[in-house]
């Protein structure tokens, strides 16, 4: 989620009464925030679901301060509040999911201790929760998180995803993009906005930018930029997954050289090129054959497109090709996310806490929440 500046949007929804006593969300998550123990972008995403518990206590007429173990309990075990228009429709809409209710849980558990410890109230009403009635993630659930080792090992087998993903005519570009994208995932198990941020000039070699129009270089890496999902850092692009990256990357720079045709003088397209080459999106939209002026990137819907389409069908492909996929898991995570879960795992059990950390760009070994 964006970070903004406007204050507006960091404004709790007051439940009824509630100005009588301070938000004690604010006071929770700036400690919070002065120990580096959370970023401003978790601090607005857990004010979101401090909000929607508020709500759901105004619809109640219940002040934030004036609840119970048992108030508490009947809200986990409802369904979440809050599905707005704009978010993927819930699995159950019935019921939270495992992972929303330890969120929830955790969050209600460290505002009403903190709240607890100031005096605001008396004690944390979380805690009159029975110990088994207490949010856990269930197996199910951690393994829909994680894919199957079969579907990884596909997954980065370049043979196996050209004949999944096929360029169907000498126009088709998308497949290829979409070919790099999933390479690019898998071997280095960067975040879709980290993904999405990346520019041309975000691609490297010898920690020297080069042109497709040059050169076509024997191995790459990429530059992930400081941001709110993790820290700066240069990743090395595997020789299995390089020729993958080449070819979009080529094409990339034909539809810039297609972009230029439009500029008049030769002057003009050369400028073109080069600035677009160099600060234009990494991975650009279907709808770059429009004559823009600038090639568009992908967005976050497009990017889950392409990798839940790649997922179902190698799902498909190895269900019915080897029989080995558990097929009574209830839900299958399908996007970005669940391909930096399994890459993360896979570097834990074969490179170690201190490495996977460099590598995802975590900055501490704590960071490291993954599902078994």
């Amino acid at each position: 989620m964006p970070q903004t500046n406007n204050p507006d949007l960091f404004a709790t929804s007051p439940a009824h009464g509630m100005s009588e006593r301070p938000n004690p969300y604010d006071s929770w998550s700036e400690r919070l925030i002065a120990g580096e123990l959370l970023s401003q972008v978790s601090a607005y995403k857990y004010r979101t679901l401090w909000n929607a518990w508020c709500d759901w206590l105004r619809l109640r007429a219940l002040d934030w301060y004036a609840v119970d173990g048992p108030l508490i309990e009947e809200f986990l075990q409802g369904a979440a509040p809050g599905q707005g228009v704009g978010r993927r429709k819930a699995i159950n809409a019935e019921r939270m999911s495992s992972y929303t209710r330890q969120r929830y849980w955790r969050l209600l558990r460290g505002v009403y201790a903190a709240a607890a410890r100031e005096g605001t109230v008396p004690y944390n009403p979380v805690l009159d929760i029975a110990e088994e009635a207490r949010p856990s993630i269930s197996n199910g659930d951690r393994r829909s998180q994680v894919l199957d080792p079969h579907v990884f090992a596909k997954l980065r087998d370049p043979r196996i995803m050209e004949a999944l993903i096929p360029a169907k005519t000498a126009a088709d570009w998308w497949h290829p993009r979409d070919r790099a994208i999933l390479a690019v995932l898998v071997d280095t198990g960067i975040t879709a906005s980290e993904l999405l941020a990346l520019r041309g000039i975000h691609v490297v070699r010898a920690e020297q930018q080069f042109s497709m129009a040059h050169e076509v270089p024997a191995s790459l890496a990429i530059k992930v930029m400081e941001s709110s999902d993790g820290v700066e850092r240069t990743l090395i692009i595997s020789p299995t997954a390089t020729p993958a990256l080449v070819e979009w990357l080529h094409l990339r720079h034909l539809l810039l050289v297609e972009h230029a045709a439009h500029k008049g003088a030769m002057v003009q397209r050369n400028e073109f090129i080069k600035e677009i080459d160099s600060q234009g999106p990494l991975f650009v939209a279907r709808r770059a054959r429009a004559k823009a002026s600038e090639l568009p990137p992908m967005g976050a819907p497009a990017l889950y497109y392409c990798v839940s389409q790649a997922l179902k069908k190698l799902r498909q492909k190895t269900t019915v090709g080897s029989g080995t996929l558990d097929i009574n898991i209830p839900h299958l995570a399908k996007g970005p996310a669940i391909i930096r879960n399994t890459v993360i795992h896979h570097w834990l059990n074969t490179l170690g806490p201190e490495e996977t950390v460099i590598r995802a760009g975590l900055k501490k070994v704590e960071s490291l929440r993954f599902p078994s």
